[in-house]
């Protein structure tokens, strides 16, 4: 079936009502891996829809991408990042997720540093942190490193940018670790604004540098859910053995959220004591956290023995 059959059999022009008429999505898996004549023709077709339909159809490409990880909608995304409509290019982004092509790091770039849409830009550079980890891995040319923590550098101090730009150009520059980024993170931790605060714990835990544990740690006794399970997330990137004992205690906090953090915490940090302490988690009485730690602790016995796999769910 070619593009313009599937969408024929998909959209039904202004009459058709996405959010009613499931049967109309059964084909579109078929937008995987378009390229060549069948992309020309989705990217005329595409441009002819209205905006809901657009909306609706990027929407539940990104669902279908998160349950099948074969399937590759990037080149309906990458269009979805030259839409009209703001929201369309947020789908986008955010479908772009897992998309480690650099080819769309300028596309992302210019989004950042010129898109009207705050909500566009939010997204973008959170996106970049994704890159930003790559240059940090060795992963990407020096140059589009270089201009990857300047863009996201230029974001993260500009005053007329919207508030959470700044915090999560700011997470996603952390990667790099730079003094400069150092001197960032500090001044946003000791703000009074939790918005500030919790980014901080964030971008701690992306910037791998143990230097922060102490503030990480500090932040496990907050008053606020949000930041104690920003900490505790951070304490598993930053990967240090001896903050375990010090997020084994919030297994019992009142935040199921919290709780998860700590779960998934133990599995990064790994060890005899995470170990210990997620086979316990296995009796717990919430089924959520029982399966969090089985992925754990199977996790572990993968990182031990690919070959093993003792806590199969």
């Amino acid at each position: 079936m070619n593009t313009e059959e599937l969408f024929d059999d998909t959209i039904d022009d202004e009459e058709f009502t996405p959010k009613q008429d499931e049967s109309k999505y059964s084909s579109l898996s078929g937008l995987s891996g378009l390229s060549g004549e069948d992309e020309d023709r989705f990217k005329q077709t595409w441009n002819s829809m209205t905006r809901d339909v657009r909306q609706d159809i990027a929407t539940r490409l990104i669902g279908l991408g998160e349950d099948n990880v074969e399937l590759d909608f990037s080149t309906v995304f990458r269009e979805c990042l030259n839409d009209s409509d703001a929201e369309v290019r947020v789908l986008g982004v955010n479908g772009l997720w897992e998309f480690e092509d650099r080819t769309i790091i300028k596309s992302f770039m210019r989004l950042l540093s010129s898109d009207p849409s705050s909500k566009v830009r939010l997204a973008v550079a959170q996106g970049l942190g994704r890159f930003a980890l790559m240059a940090q891995d060795g992963k990407l040319l020096e140059s589009e490193s270089v201009r990857i923590k300047n863009a996201l550098l230029l974001a993260s101090r500009s005053i007329e940018e919207d508030p959470g730009v700044r915090l999560n150009a700011m997470e996603s520059v952390a990667y790099f670790n730079t003094s400069e980024v150092t001197e960032m993170i500090a001044n946003a931790y000791r703000s009074n604004q939790l918005d500030s605060k919790k980014s901080a714990i964030v971008s701690m835990g992306h910037s791998s540098n143990p230097d922060w544990l102490p503030s990480v740690i500090s932040a496990l006794d907050h008053s606020s859910g949000s930041i104690r399970y920003e900490a505790v997330l951070a304490c598993g990137l930053l990967g240090e053995e001896s903050s375990v004992f010090n997020i084994i205690t919030l297994l019992e906090d009142e935040d199921s959220e919290v709780q998860g953090a700590v779960i998934r915490s133990l599995g990064n940090i790994g060890g005899p004591i995470s170990k210990k302490a997620l086979e316990k988690c296995i009796k717990m009485d919430d089924d959520v956290l029982v399966e969090l730690a089985h992925e754990a602790l199977n996790e572990l016995a993968f990182d031990d023995d690919p070959l093993s796999m003792d806590y199969g769910v």
